[in-house]
């Protein structure tokens, strides 16, 4: 894939059919517009799938002390396009001179610029100076110009509220992992370098991956993950968040306890997918306690996780 980070980067000369928006996760409701580009671009020999997106978040850019932390990073998220069949994507570095861009440049320059024969956009997708466009913009610009523009309408779950990225921050916050998969269409995950701890897992017989991430995490709790180390994928239990049995514990961390693994991992990047929440963390009594709860939290982690399907 293709990626460039300012569109008069791009080379010229196909033509695309070009999606538009922030794409932050991924989730089912910027997978429609992904398909439709896809689907757009089988139709015809010359036409190419590509994405058109934003770094940093226009909100980041914005309001940088309120902008909420990214369900993927811009890695995760190229990865993702990737593999999901896009052949171009244009990262448009998100600064002042492109925050002044009027929507009318946009939709009459922009495009054109990146070949765009065809835009697909969501319903409620506002761009340019002061968020004045929107798909009518679009195709009072497309009439004009001749780009044909999709749109695309947003998905509602059973309650009749719109998959957003907002809305899975909010079930990740609140622990329901397995509501935000099924937006997401795969388990949320965190990637990071497994650093040294206080090795506390080792001593109790349950050693951990202490991993550090920058990453969004769900609420502090005891998860059943799936843990991506070199391509391979293994089961464990994740515990998330300040080790309350232990006083003197004052930075939140993320550990895994890998299941049947041996291996020493310091230094190593791996990912860790969020597939099941079990239990909230709790202050033991005594470390005998809580070596029964991780034994019983083993085993249920183990029972949902063979019912559990590997996700990219």
């Amino acid at each position: 894939m293709e990626v460039f980070k300012r569109y008069q980067e791009a080379p010229q000369g196909a033509s695309y059919a070009v999606a538009l928006g922030n794409f932050d996760g991924i989730h089912l409701g910027h997978r429609s517009l992904i398909q439709k580009a896809i689907a757009l671009s089988s139709q015809s020999e010359v036409l190419l799938p590509a994405i058109f997106t934003f770094s940093p978040h226009p909100a980041a850019f914005f309001s940088p002390e309120n902008a909420p932390l990214l369900l993927t990073s811009q890695r995760q998220k190229l990865e993702l396009l990737e593999s999901l069949g896009v052949r171009r994507t244009i990262v448009q570095q998100f600064d002042e001179k492109f925050a002044q861009l009027s929507a009318e440049d946009f939709a009459s320059e922009v495009l054109p610029a990146v070949g765009a024969t065809h835009v697909i956009a969501g319903d409620d997708f506002h761009f340019g100076k002061g968020r004045t466009g929107n798909i009518d913009t679009l195709r009072r610009w497309g009439e004009k110009l001749g780009y044909e523009v999709h749109q695309i309408p947003s998905i509602e779950c059973s309650d009749g509220k719109r998959i957003s990225s907002s809305r899975i921050r909010t079930l990740l916050a609140n622990g329901d992992v397995g509501g935000a998969k099924k937006l997401l269409a795969r388990a949320h995950s965190a990637t990071g370098v497994v650093v040294r701890g206080k090795q506390r897992g080792r001593d109790i017989g349950f050693p951990t991956a202490n991993i550090e991430t920058s990453n969004l995490l769900p609420c502090n709790g005891i998860y059943a993950v799936q843990l991506d180390y070199g391509g391979r994928i293994y089961q464990g239990a994740a515990s998330l968040g300040f080790n309350p049995t232990f006083d003197d514990v004052d930075k939140q961390s993320l550990e895994v306890y890998i299941f049947e693994f041996a291996e020493d991992i310091y230094d190593q990047t791996v990912t860790v997918r969020f597939e099941h929440f079990l239990r909230h963390e709790k202050k033991f009594d005594s470390v005998e306690q809580l070596i029964n709860q991780i034994k019983n939290d083993e085993l249920q982690a183990r029972e949902l996780l063979s019912k559990t399907k590997e996700t990219p």
